[in-house]
């Protein structure tokens, strides 16, 4: 009986050693995966109104989403530090068109020193201060208070729905990859 269970433990850790090699290559396979730093919103988030105005005078309504990647956030016209951060964030990115909106009550003056830092980010500021809180909670199904999003940047897909958050301290380069990765998708 005794050569009957060495034969049978000898069987087990055989299998054992066969097994490990297909382990490492499961764990290294899970280890490859890429780390993404957005949140996906699913189902996506439509943007169905939009009243706003660019700094140009142009207006900016749903059209302007469509048959366009583009990135959006929505600040505070003091545009202090972390608000420019955000602004460079979405700059850095290609290929994509970038909206930046006002959250507040924005003189032209504010208007066009956000511009100044911001080239190839269109500006933009609601028709009405209920324009705007309309437009945040379609982009942010209205968790904006939420501490966990705020300040978030807004990927918007050409059929003019939202479709993930991005931290607002995230870096261009991880940015850019989850685009890469949606259109991919797409």
């Amino acid at each position: 009986m005794a050569s009957g269970n060495q034969t049978i433990m000898q069987v087990i850790s055989l299998s054992s050693l066969l097994l490990l090699p297909l382990l490492l290559m499961c764990a290294c396979e899970v280890g490859k995966q890429d780390h993404t730093q957005g949140s996906e919103i699913f189902p996506p988030r439509n943007i169905g109104y939009a009243a706003l105005w660019q700094l140009n005078g142009l207006g900016i309504n749903t059209a302007f989403f469509r048959d366009h990647w583009s990135l959006v956030i929505i600040e505070d016209t003091d545009c202090r530090q972390a608000c420019l951060q955000r602004l460079e964030l979405i700059a850095a990115v290609n290929n994509v068109q970038r909206l930046f909106v006002a959250a507040d009550a924005a003189t032209h003056g504010q208007m066009r020193n956000i511009a100044k830092h911001s080239p190839g980010v269109e500006i933009a500021m609601g028709t009405t201060a209920a324009s705007v809180d309309s437009f945040r909670r379609q982009l942010s199904a209205g968790d904006f208070n939420d501490e966990t999003t705020a300040h978030p940047v807004y990927v918007v897909n050409p059929h003019a729905e939202v479709i993930l958050t991005y931290p607002g301290a995230g870096e261009p380069a991880g940015l850019q990859k989850e685009l890469q990765r949606l259109r991919a998708q797409w």
